[in-house]
């Protein structure tokens, strides 16, 4: 009778046993491996969404900076294309060229500073060597074929000649200036066209 009676024990446990544990694994377990992958699916989105919004926050700075050295090199071409223009028309233009070359001197302290703190944030928003061309061309352009000359044509009170030569170099470091901001765009993926490497 023992060994029926367990074996009856054994009988009702088993299926008993079995319908617990399921039920337990049903009813616990499984709820708890859906957390952990709904935990998962949450953070892989999470982790996404902050991406897409640093992604969008850096292609913000790019563009206002890209703005901000727009503004800062065509706004320093287009003063000193106005000195050289009333320079060139001389003596007829002698109010105008003296404002134009009041309004240069007032401006291309703060412009020449703005550049190179903008050059300095680009090399952290781009690369080096676009932040490198940017500064060649504020040294090369901007400083030796524009500024010293301009101040040194002033102090000698130049011909309207010598004020058109500058005039023509004017023009040739807006167009460059020009160029170099389509290409600091492309660079920093801004417009369509190649991307940065």
């Amino acid at each position: 009778m023992d060994s029926q009676k367990k074996r009856a024990m054994r009988d009702f446990w088993s299926p008993f046993a079995e319908k617990v544990i399921l039920l337990l694994l049903s009813g616990i377990l499984i709820p708890i491996v859906m957390m952990f992958i709904n935990g998962q699916i949450e953070n892989r989105q999470m982790r996404l969404q902050t991406q897409q919004i640093q992604e969008a926050s850096l292609q913000d700075a790019k563009q206002a900076l890209r703005e901000d050295i727009a503004q800062t090199f065509l706004t320093y071409e287009t003063v000193a294309l106005d000195v050289s223009w009333f320079g060139s028309k001389l003596p007829e233009n002698e109010e105008r060229f003296r404002r134009a070359y009041e309004r240069y001197n007032r401006e291309t302290v703060t412009l020449i500073a703005q550049m190179r703190v903008q050059i300095a944030k680009l090399e952290a928003l781009s690369s080096k060597s676009t932040a490198d061309e940017l500064f060649f061309f504020s040294w090369e352009e901007v400083l030796e074929n524009q500024d010293i000359a301009i101040v040194a044509l002033e102090a000698k009170a130049a011909s309207t000649e010598e004020w058109n030569e500058q005039h023509e170099q004017n023009q040739r470091s807006l167009i460059k200036a020009n160029t170099l901001i389509t290409t600091l765009a492309r660079e920093m993926d801004l417009v369509t066209g190649e991307p940065s490497e």
